[in-house]
């Protein structure tokens, strides 16, 4: 499995980063798939056995129309950045990730279950917002743990009862993995 980071740059709304990060964690794989983002840019950092040609036909298919432009590169260790330590330790540590993994809005961190402290009235206006958005991080983390690799046979019967045009890019992308085996 390699590691990969994509630059995603344009004019984003919350439901613009829901949407995208959605459509990117079919691909992904190992334990963690994080990513930072503000307004306009999204950082991603994932695990994938794909290869390389077929994420970035995949991401291109995937995200062209959801932004100005993107980046995408394998992650080595000769990569050179700059990024606030704490921020940089969330979005590189895809070794774990816990309950209480710590979700980035921007170069903000918040315990994801900090929601529940009380907080006081004159902070109330503004962590409504970060609560709003460490919600929909958890959504899509539990959405990416409800994801399941189809089986080939899964795949097979769709294309019997529904025909191959009804295939996803993911299962279609699945389907010519396993061609390429034969």
């Amino acid at each position: 499995m390699k590691k990969y980071l994509i630059f995603v740059y344009g004019e984003f709304s919350d439901n613009d980063i829901k949407r995208i990060t959605n459509n990117i964690a079919p691909i992904t794989e190992g334990k963690a798939f994080k990513f930072l983002y503000t307004q306009d840019h999204i950082i991603f950092h994932f695990e994938s056995s794909f290869e390389m040609e077929f994420i970035q036909e995949f991401i291109l298919d995937t995200i062209k129309d959801e932004c100005l432009m993107y980046f995408m590169t394998e992650y080595n260790d000769s990569l050179s950045y700059y990024i606030p330590e704490d921020s940089g330790e969330y979005l590189f540590n895809l070794s774990s990730i816990e309950n209480n993994d710590m979700v980035v809005s921007g170069t903000n961190i918040v315990d994801a279950y900090s929601k529940e402290e009380e907080v006081d009235d004159e902070e109330e206006d503004d962590d409504d917002e970060d609560i709003s958005e460490i919600d929909a991080i958890m959504i899509m983390q539990r959405l990416k743990k409800d994801l399941r690799r189809p089986t080939l046979d899964e795949i097979l019967d769709k294309i019997s009862e529904e025909g191959k045009e009804s295939l996803t890019q993911y299962e279609q992308a699945i389907l010519d993995k396993y061609s390429e085996k034969l």
